[in-house]
C-alpha cells in the first residue's frame, strides 16, 4: 500500500491480499474522497479482470480508534489524474466485521483501479480482501491486433490507422520507425517525405504486454 496514488503498486490479482491500516499516519486521499475525515489514507491499485466486481473487506484485530474499524472504496484515476468513485463507499466498517464493496459502473478489462482505504476515527487494523464475484486477474497478453489503414501513400498525406482490439488490453502504443507517435485503439499520421515506414502498435495491460504487431508503409512520390 502506498501513502499516495503515485507511491502505490498495482497487483495482478488482488485476491487474497492482506494488509494493516496503521491508524493516524494522514496520507493522500483523492479529490473528494467520500469519507468526511482523513486519518490513515492507503492505496493499492489491481486490475478488472471482469466488467463487474464484488470484494469482500473484512477487519479484525483493531487497535486504538474504539473498534471503529476501516473506511474503503473503489476509484478510477489513469495515471493518478481524474479520480472517480466507481463503487459503493464503505465509511463504517467495524472491528471483526466484513462488507462487500461492489462496482457501480462497468469496468473496463485489463484497465487498473484503485482500492482507498483509511482509518475511521485513528484505528489501527488488519484487513484481509477475497473476490467474491467477478476476476482481478487477466490472462497474459500475447498478441497484438491487426492494424488496419492504408500501406501505400504519398508525400504529404494524412492517414488513420486502427487496431483490433485485444481482450485485456487497456493502452495502446503507436511507434513510427521506433519513436512514439500516439497512443489508444486509433492513430493519425502526417508522412512528410518518402521512403519506408516500420509503424507499430503494441498492446499492453499493469500487469502484461503482448507482442507488437508491425506493418511496412511505403511513401512514394506522385508520378509527373
Amino acid at each position: 500500500m502506498g501513502v499516495t496514488c503515485q507511491a502505490a503498486c498495482v497487483i495482478c490479482d488482488i485476491d487474497g491480499f492482506s494488509g494493516n491500516n496503521p491508524g493516524n499516519t494522514g496520507g493522500n486521499p483523492p479529490p473528494g474522497y467520500c469519507t468526511f475525515a482523513v486519518h490513515s489514507v492507503e492505496w493499492l491499485g489491481f486490475i478488472a479482470g471482469t466488467t463487474n466486481l464484488t470484494l469482500e473487506f473484512a477487519v479484525s484485530n483493531c487497535t486504538a480508534g474504539g473498534g471503529n474499524g476501516l473506511e474503503a472504496g473503489i476509484y478510477e484515476g489513469i495515471d493518478c489524474q481524474n479520480f472517480m468513485l466507481v463503487s459503493n463507499c464503505e465509511t463504517a466498517i467495524f472491528n471483526n466485521t466484513s462488507v462487500f464493496i461492489s462496482n457501480t459502473v462497468p469496468l473496463t478489462i485489463g484497465q487498473y483501479y484503485w482500492l482507498v482505504v483509511d482509518s475511521n476515527g485513528g484505528n489501527a487494523c488488519d484487513y484481509e480482501i477475497n473476490v467474491t464475484a467477478g476476476s482481478t486477474q487477466v490472462p497474459p497478453l500475447t498478441t497484438t491486433g491487426h492494424i488496419m489503414g492504408d500501406l501505400t501513400t504519398c508525400p504529404g498525406a494524412t492517414i488513420d490507422y486502427q487496431t483490433t482490439t485485444v481482450f485485456g488490453g487497456s493502452d495502446y502504443d503507436w511507434t513510427l520507425n521506433g519513436a512514439p507517435v500516439g497512443d489508444g485503439e486509433e492513430v493519425t499520421i502526417t508522412y512528410s517525405a518518402p521512403g519506408v515506414y516500420n509503424l507499430c502498435v503494441q498492446a499492453s495491460n499493469a500487469c502484461s504486454m503482448a507482442v507488437p504487431t508491425c506493418v511496412l508503409v511505403n511513401v512514394v512520390p506522385l508520378p509527373p
